[in-house]
């Protein structure tokens, strides 16, 4: 890849762009989970107090909310498809995470031709870790639909206990692009999904341009100030 001289040096040695095909999971579950919490439900009250004004006291209303605590508890079931979790350590799990989303529509059935050209890893993730990690995306979907059940203008969910049922797994194997290049004595690396051309990586940062910015922001808001100051003489 091309990159501008600036004074910093691009090694020549940047690495091409390596296939490579990355393990991963999906699990299909339906939970039902049991919840206990409160339901809060706003009320308003007229209060009365006193300012001064001009030098003298005056009084006057103002509508004060209040919150009315209720218990609630209940049920609720969610049905959750295509879970996606990481089984690779080859690439850290931020950047797997962020490669999404991925095609499903574009999933085939495993085909060795499809491998030409491209290196593959096995899973280093097993699948009941896995599955613990597929659990932890749904608790904000459940929390959501507790807070629908328990209604109300505020919600707290004291306990919650959820059960997994009819679970499904797949073993996907999807590619990405991988290289690195050496930047001032410096490796970057980035990593393209080979099926949307989503593109995750790193680059250098200028440290001085970092601080011009910062002084510049600064420089607009003293001048932004003494323009209103000016405007608005006191």
């Amino acid at each position: 890849m091309g990159a501008k001289r600036s004074g910093k040096k691009v090694s020549d040695a940047s690495s091409a762009l390596k296939g490579v095909y990355l393990p991963h999971w999906t699990y299909d579950t339906y939970t039902i989970t049991d919840y206990s919490g409160e339901r809060g439900d706003y009320y308003y009250t007229t209060e009365t107090y006193t300012e001064t004004v001009d030098g003298k006291s005056q009084t006057r209303t103002r509508q004060v909310r209040h919150t009315d605590w209720s218990y609630a508890s209940g049920r609720v079931e969610c049905d959750f498809r295509d879970l996606m979790v990481p089984a690779s350590n080859s690439l850290p799990e931020k950047t797997l995470t962020k490669l999404g989303p991925w095609n499903f529509n574009m999933l085939v059935k495993f085909d060795e031709r499809y491998m030409s050209g491209f290196r593959s890893e096995t899973y280093q993730l097993g699948p009941e870790q896995g599955f613990t990690k597929a659990a932890e995306q749904t608790v904000g979907a459940i929390n959501s639909a507790i807070r629908d059940d328990i209604g109300g203008d505020e919600q707290r969910i004291d306990s919650t206990d959820t059960q997994y049922f009819d679970k499904a797994i797949k073993y996907l194997m999807l590619p990405v692009w991988v290289s690195a290049y050496n930047y001032n004595n410096k490796i970057y690396q980035f990593t393209v999904n080979a099926s949307t051309g989503e593109v995750i990586g790193q680059r250098p940062v200028s440290v001085i341009k970092i601080i011009l910015a910062v002084l510049l922001v600064i420089t607009l808001i003293i001048i932004g100030v003494i323009l209103y100051q000016n405007a608005h003489p006191a």
